[in-house]
């Protein structure tokens, strides 16, 4: 098992802990018997259960989440049935950057590729899911900036990087509160809590601004 599949592990068996003392019935990575027929085909990391509640939760690292087409076709799958949904859990950036090994960044078909599953799964009624895919393409296209600017930055903490990047001018003030502002809900979301306000909008928003990055980038000496 690589880095990235033990953070993911260790993520999901926290997530199991928090969700039995909170009363749910929860089952790793469920056969068919657990499944209904329509989604015979997958096997999510969790499946939890109270009362007439049913969540679907899949727990992925950012260098692994654009690369997954299971998150899209389990929102299309999930998002008409009464009782479920699907909830998306990113592993800390943080962990991830301790734990890294070999990951590499995105590439720019990968990049456009999260894009597109990012507006699918907004469009098919997982926004946040949607969020924090979009916010993944975000700081790939940011550290890309970075370093080809040679800016030498502190943190790949997402705050860390943005006052580096708008400090050293390569990002727009305006782009900078934008993200900010984005950067807020993506970590409600990504920490298990509900923002009083989300509107899905929000996720076209940061991908608008990723392709302004990209075209800032493609500008860049190399």
């Amino acid at each position: 098992m690589n880095t990235i599949e033990s953070l993911e592990r260790q993520k999901a068996e926290e997530l199991v802990r928090i969700y039995q003392e909170r009363g749910y019935e929860v089952v790793r990575e469920p056969q068919l018997d657990w499944l209904p027929p329509h989604l015979a085909d997958h096997r999510p990391d969790l499946l939890l259960r109270k009362g007439d509640q049913t969540i679907v939760m899949e727990v992925k690292a950012r260098a692994s989440l654009a690369k997954d087409p299971a998150i899209p076709e389990l929102a299309d799958l999930i998002r008409n049935r009464p009782g479920w949904r699907l909830d998306l859990v990113l592993v800390e950036p943080d962990e991830v950057t301790l734990m890294l090994g070999h990951a590499r960044s995105l590439t720019d078909e990968e990049i456009a590729r999260a894009s597109e599953e990012a507006r699918r799964l907004v469009r098919t009624g997982s926004p946040e899911a949607g969020l924090l895919l979009a916010w993944s393409t975000a700081e790939a296209m940011l550290r890309r900036i970075a370093a080809q600017n040679e800016i030498e930055v502190k943190s790949l903490l997402p705050t860390h990087l943005l006052k580096d990047l708008v400090v050293e001018g390569p990002l727009f003030h305006e782009d900078y509160y934008a993200l900010l502002d984005i950067l807020k809900v993506r970590n409600a979301v990504a920490h298990g809590f509900k923002p009083e306000s989300f509107d899905p909008s929000v996720v076209e928003s940061l991908l608008q601004v990723v392709e302004r990055l990209s075209k800032t980038a493609s500008l860049s000496p190399h």
